[in-house]
C-alpha cells in the first residue's frame, strides 16, 4: 500500500502525495529554504526532509511496516472534495495540523538570524489590520489617550525648565528633553510591555484585547533599563547637532544628515530590543544584543520597510487624516512581523 506525504513549505501545507512526488517537490526547493517539513503516517509527526531516508537523494520510498498503529486514522485518507480540513487540534496525528517545529515558540539559532521578507511582512501587516480592524483600532485609541495623558506631566516640566528666546517662548534644550524622558519612562516601559504582547498575539493569530496593554508588569524593570539606555542613546547622537550647533549654518544642515542617517542605523539595529524582552524574557543589556543578531544581514530590507512605513502614515495623513486610523495600526503590526520574520522565519506569517 502506498503511502501518504503531506509537506509544509513555504508557509504552505500541501498533500497528500506520493514519495516520489514528495521526492520531486522537496528537491525542487529552494537550498537556502528554511521551515520545511514533512509527515506521514510512519512519522507520526512533522520532520525535516533530512529525517527521512531516501527522501533527499532519490532512493525508493522507505517501508511503512513500523507505522505506529495508533497513527492509522482518518487523516491518512485523502479529503473529499469540498469538506473542510480536519481541525487542528487534534494533535502531531493530523497532517494539516500546524508543524510543531515551525511554531513561533520555537528557539532561534544561536549566533543565527532569518532574511527579512519585506513584501511579506507589509502583506501580513495589510491583512491582519483588515482581519482585526476594530480591535487594533480600539486599542490605538487607548493606547494614544493614555500616552497624552503620562505625557503630560513630563511636558509641564521640560517647558519650565527650558530657557525662553526675546518673545518669551520655551526653547526646550539637552537637560529638559533628558528631564522628559526621564519622567516618561515610567509609565512607558508599563505600556510598551503591554503593546508588545498585543501585537504578537495579532502576529500569531491568538486572541488579543486592550486588556493586554496593562499585562506588561512582569517585564517592566527589564523594559524600564532599555527604555533609558535607547532613549538616553538616541539623545546623546542627536544632542551635538541639534542643541550646540548654530541653527541654519551649513555645519548644520550637514550635521543633521549625517545624525538622521546614524540614528536611523542605530534605531534600526536595537530597536527590537523590546520584543526580545518580552518574547525571549530578556534582560536589558541581553536584549540590545538580541536585536543586534536579528537585524544583521537585514539593515536594507528594515530601511525599506521604515521608507514604507513613512509614507503609508503620510498617506494616511493626507486622506483627512482619517486614513491614519487604519494606517497606523497596519504599521505596527507590520513591524512586528518583522521581528516575527527574524526570530522565526517568514512561514511562520503565513495564512
Amino acid at each position: 500500500m502506498n503511502e501518504e506525504w503531506f509537506v509544509y513549505a513555504n508557509g504552505e501545507k500541501s498533500g497528500p502525495m506520493s514519495f516520489a512526488d514528495l521526492q520531486a517537490k522537496v528537491q525542487a526547493l529552494d537550498p537556502e529554504a528554511t521551515g520545511t517539513l514533512v509527515w506521514s503516517a510512519s512519522t507520526v509527526e512533522w520532520v525535516p526532509p533530512e529525517k527521512v531516508p531516501g527522501l533527499l537523494d532519490g532512493s525508493p520510498a522507505p517501508t511503512a511496516e513500523s507505522t505506529p498503529a495508533e497513527a492509522q486514522n482518518v487523516f491518512n485518507a485523502p479529503i473529499p472534495a469540498g469538506s473542510s480540513p480536519p481541525s487542528s487540534d487534534t494533535g502531531s496525528l493530523n497532517p494539516y495540523a500546524a508543524p510543531q517545529s515551525a511554531s513561533p515558540s520555537a528557539e532561534l539559532t544561536p549566533g543565527g538570524n532569518h532574511q527579512l521578507e519585506l513584501g511579506t511582512v507589509l502583506d501580513t501587516g495589510m491583512r491582519l489590520t483588515n482581519r482585526n480592524f476594530w480591535a487594533v483600532v480600539l486599542f490605538g485609541i487607548v493606547l494614544m489617550g493614555l500616552s497624552c495623558v503620562v505625557a503630560i506631566p513630563g511636558i509641564g516640566v521640560m517647558m519650565a525648565i527650558s530657557p525662553k528666546n526675546a518673545e518669551g517662548v520655551p526653547e526646550p534644550g539637552f537637560l529638559a528633553q533628558a528631564a522628559f524622558n526621564l519622567l516618561l519612562a515610567i509609565p512607558m516601559s508599563f505600556l510598551i510591555g503591554g503593546v508588545m504582547i498585543f501585537v504578537l498575539k495579532i502576529i500569531r493569530r491568538e486572541e488579543a484585547s486592550v486588556s493586554d496593554l496593562f499585562a506588561g508588569g512582569p517585564y517592566f524593570f527589564p523594559m524600564l533599563g532599555a527604555y533609558v539606555i535607547y532613549q538616553f542613546a538616541m539623545l546623546a547622537i542627536t544632542a551635538p547637532v541639534e542643541y550646540l550647533t548654530e541653527e541654519l549654518s551649513p555645519q548644520w544642515f550637514v550635521g543633521q544628515a549625517f545624525v538622521i542617517i546614524f540614528a536611523v542605523f542605530i534605531a534600526l539595529r536595537i530597536g527590537f530590543y523590546s520584543f526580545a524582552i518580552v518574547d525571549q524574557r530578556k534582560g536589558a543589556i541581553e536584549a540590545f544584543g538580541t536585536s543586534w543578531k536579528l537585524t544583521q544581514g537585514n539593515f536594507w530590507s528594515l530601511f525599506g520597510l521604515y521608507i514604507a512605513s513613512v509614507g503609508i502614515v503620510l498617506l494616511g495623513a493626507l486622506a483627512l487624516g482619517l486614513g491614519l486610523i487604519w494606517a497606523m495600526p497596519m504599521v505596527m503590526l507590520a513591524w512586528a512581523a518583522s521581528y516575527q520574520n527574524m526570530a522565526y522565519g517568514s512561514q511562520t506569517l503565513s495564512s
